[in-house]
């Protein structure tokens, strides 16, 4: 069944990240696509706020994808990655 992480658990986590001053890569969603959760800005600005050192870097196949979400995830990320599996 489709489950979201609940967002105590998501806060919690990045909240011992900070805690351990972390300065590691960091990626919120690695195997699926990121943009298929509306939460996914917000998460992406507290981490950002949280652990400013980090590499946050978020990877997408960029089915969903439009210039408008790239501005709104640009300030709160060090990398976009878009994974383009089409032949054509």
């Amino acid at each position: 069944p489709y489950l979201r992480m609940e967002e105590d658990l998501f806060y919690s986590i990045i909240d011992q990240l900070a805690d351990w001053n972390y300065k590691g890569h960091l990626t919120l969603y690695g195997n699926n696509e990121p943009w298929l959760d509306t939460r996914i800005i917000a998460f992406h600005e507290y981490a950002r706020r949280k652990l400013p050192d980090a590499f946050i870097f978020m990877s997408t196949n960029g089915l969903l994808l439009d210039v408008d979400k790239v501005r709104q995830i640009q300030p709160y990320i060090d990398q976009l990655i878009i994974n383009n599996y089409s032949m054509d």
